[in-house]
């Protein structure tokens, strides 16, 4: 910039680099260079993620800018009345057509590239971030990442502290708790060499503390820990949020108590005011009364709402694939009562398999054994029969053994066998005075997760699928019969 020629005019620290880029590159627009520029420019002063974020547009308006002059010169315009001097520093050494030649291709550049990716290579705090004790922030997805920065940003402005030294100190007190190498990314991962195939590879889940990702000090409960270090003392509606969410409780009841008795004051003292008796009072009391609570719990509900904004849960990026130790099984609860059941559910849990779009879809013509890993999304259905005067009914037995005979086939299919089905017996019921399915949809997922965990008392009497699996299973998603799980949303 110094030897730019725009150090004599006061303009945004961005805007100076965008043009001084311009210039340098004689308006050709090349991201790798791009990239190289902003590293070697923050060797020596670091720009903030707000700059950033701002110089493709500073990049765009520079070179319509740019354009615009030379346009005019070609067609011989008359000079815009208020010209920027930049545009002169800029395109000094080119000819107006050489200028239009190079930043329409360069325009294109800009809109074709993906300033996310973009961002996170040439951002220092990001890089700061990606050394987190236990290694889970470059796992999370970007609008998690995101939203830690922001939190950093958000921080840095307020104190008027550089955004690298706030990313040092929440890094600093996370490292304090764990240090990198007490576990190999959270896992200790044990191979039996003498097979492989979907039992081979078997994973213990090492537990890590909280406090060791740099996350719980941005958006969970050290945050106030984070501030304390950093010098900052929240104000405002940040510290009402904070006083509504440390006594919830207190808060609501109390203040919808207070509405209720201003709107009641109100109806009395209006009552008083047109010379009312002491039972008109009363009379007022209990009429007013229900609908003041009313109107004063919509008033607080509606301002909560406005001030209390959705706590998001931070993700992990799984648009790669789910690993092996977030092993997760889609289930469908559901009743068999007729064998149409048995053919839509199945053709439905087929689809669901297909649209999981994390992998190539291995049939047993295309398998080559030695290769096959256990899948790391698998598929339940969660059968009872329908309610019965008996516990056993004529027509269960040709059911059941049709629902069986169609997961043996999926799974035949697919050499990944990711199929299961999970069929309960009938319990009396002595509140319905029937046979029926303990708890029906709650009660499948309750013993399924018990199931999962080791637990021999359930009742699944009919199991199909390969079990030796299921104890690694760690998420659940459960879907209705009529619902279709879109294209990768199972990793989300």
């Amino acid at each position: 910039i110094q030897g730019s020629g725009l150090t004599a005019y006061t303009v945004p620290r961005v805007t100076a680099l965008a043009y001084a880029f311009l210039q340098h590159e004689d308006c050709q627009v090349d991201t790798t260079r791009l990239r190289r520029y902003l590293t070697g420019y923050q060797q020596v002063t670091p720009l903030t993620m707000g700059e950033i974020w701002a110089l493709p547009i500073m990049l765009r308006l520079a070179l319509l800018e740019v354009l615009a002059n030379a346009a005019g010169n070609l067609v011989h315009l008359p000079s815009l009345e208020h010209p920027s001097p930049l545009v002169f520093i800029t395109t000094e050494a080119l000819r107006p057509e050489e200028v239009v030649a190079r930043s329409i291709p360069s325009l294109r550049i800009l809109d074709s590239q993906s300033w996310p990716e973009f961002f996170e290579e040439v951002s220092l705090v990001h890089k700061i971030l990606c050394t987190d004790p236990v290694g889970i922030y470059p796992q999370m997805d970007f609008d998690t990442r995101n939203r830690y920065r922001e939190v950093i940003e958000e921080l840095a402005l307020a104190i008027d502290e550089s955004e690298v030294g706030v990313a040092q100190t929440a890094l600093r007190m996370a490292g304090d708790v764990y240090e990198p190498g007490q576990a190999t990314n959270g896992q200790h991962e044990h191979t039996n060499g003498a097979t492989q195939n979907h039992d081979a590879v078997a994973r213990e889940t090492v537990q890590v503390p909280r406090e060791g990702h740099v996350g719980y000090y941005l958006v969970d409960d050290g945050r106030e820990a984070l501030e304390r270090a950093v010098g900052y003392r929240p104000t405002g509606l940040l510290w009402l949020r904070r006083q509504i969410l440390r006594h919830p409780t207190i808060t609501y009841l109390g203040s919808a108590a207070l509405l209720t008795l201003v709107v009641l004051l109100l109806a009395l003292w209006y009552a008083e005011a047109t010379r009312g008796g002491p039972w008109m009072l009363v009379l007022v009391t209990l009429l007013v009364l229900v609908p003041a609570s009313t109107v004063a719990l919509n008033v607080l509900n509606t301002l909560f709402t406005r001030i209390l904004p959705p706590h998001v849960l931070p993700k992990l990026d799984f648009s790669e694939g789910v690993p092996a130790e977030a092993r997760t099984m889609v289930v469908v609860p559901a009743l068999l009562s007729q064998q149409q059941d048995v053919d839509s559910l199945c053709s439905q849990l087929e689809l669901h398999y297909l649209r999981c779009a994390d992998r190539r879809v291995v049939t047993t013509q295309s398998a080559n054994q030695d290769e096959i890993l256990p899948n790391p999304i698998t598929f339940a259905l969660l059968t009872d029969y329908g309610d019965a005067p008996e516990e056993e009914m004529p027509e269960d037995h040709a059911l059941i053994e049709a629902a069986t005979a169609a997961i043996t086939a999926l799974n035949e299919k697919y050499v990944e066998r990711p199929f299961y089905l999970f069929h309960r017996h009938r319990l009396w019921n002595e509140s319905e005075g029937v046979w029926m399915g303990w708890e029906r949809k709650r009660g499948k997922l309750q013993e399924l997760n018990r199931l999962l965990r080791g637990a021999d008392d359930t009742s699944y009497s009919v199991q199909v699928g390969e079990h030796a699996t299921l104890s690694t299973v760690r998420y659940i998603i459960t879907l209705d019969a009529d619902t279709l799980l879109p294209r990768g949303e199972a990793h989300r």
